[in-house]
């Protein structure tokens, strides 16, 4: 799957069908919500930005980098987490902004892949209708792009997350299978609720909720991690070998005084001055 999608950079295109609410502008040109009271301007975002926003859950402010004019539909911002950075154009593709069901928001997502692909799969899981259905398909594909094509590339990206999640889960069934091989007289209870996570997890994928399905391996991983003897035994090993480290690294006082005496006898011209009786 990785091989049809582009390596460094994502671009999908959306059909905008809502404008849930008002959002503004402030003097930083910060998106911010319509209530602040600093707010410059106002922006019609449309239901993809807001639920992009929603599931990216981004530190820091989207920022504005064209701002609307006459046309409320025509703009352009950008919005970063960690190593993946999203612009968002915004434009209408038939009747001049005045129909809010004909416009359309073009996503282009850059960093690592899979970061790409899950925030797509979030997205669309998120979102009340499949973004690439759009209302006129003519004027989409003339003025935006190309309608069975934009369908393909948002397809591609959820298989290659659904695959990257269906990874995820087989590689916490084979670590798991692993530990019990090791270990024949392994928790019960413990081991029964590693597996209802793992199972817990392949429904979440199977109902297309990537955060259900993360927060459940992430149970399992750390109930692994647990209940194998070899983790154990390692962080053993490394606190023991910080302890030589620290004993090898340890300067006594004594030691530290022949050092200290040692240089001085070497610095031969620095002149000894006795400040004992300066005062008398």
């Amino acid at each position: 799957m990785d091989e049809v999608l582009d390596a460094q950079v994502t671009i999908l295109h959306a059909q905008v069908r809502k404008t849930p609410s008002v959002h503004g502008i402030d003097a930083n040109g910060f998106i911010r919500p319509e209530n602040y009271p600093e707010i410059e301007q106002k922006i019609l975002l449309g239901e993809i930005c807001e639920t992009l926003f929603r599931v990216l859950k981004a530190k820091e402010n989207p920022t504005i980098i064209e701002s609307p004019g006459f046309n409320e539909q025509r703009w352009r911002l950008s919005v970063s987490e960690g190593d993946l950075s999203i612009e968002v154009e915004s434009k209408p593709y038939w009747g001049f902004g005045l129909l809010t069901s004909c416009y359309s928001n073009t996503l282009t997502l850059k960093g690592p892949l899979h970061r790409r692909t899950e925030l797509i799969f979030d997205l669309v899981a998120s979102l009340p209708h499949k973004p690439w259905e759009v209302v006129w398909q003519r004027r989409f594909t003339q003025r935006v792009g190309n309608v069975d094509e934009n369908a393909k590339a948002w397809h591609h990206h959820l298989d290659a997350a659904k695959q990257y999640f269906q990874e995820s889960i087989e590689t916490r069934i084979q670590a798991l299978a692993e530990v019990k091989k090791i270990d024949q007289d392994l928790d019960a209870e413990k081991t029964s609720a590693i597996e209802a996570d793992i199972d817990y997890a392949k429904r979440a994928l199977a109902e297309d909720n990537a955060p259900a399905m993360m927060r459940a391996l992430a149970r399992a991983e750390a109930g692994i991690i647990a209940i194998d003897p070899r983790a154990e035994f390692k962080t053993s090993a490394l606190d023991e070998e910080d302890d030589e480290m620290e004993k090898e690294h340890v300067i006594t006082v004594h030691d530290l005084t022949d050092i200290v005496v040692e240089y001085v006898h070497e610095e031969d011209d620095i002149p000894f001055v006795d400040l004992t009786n300066e005062e008398e």
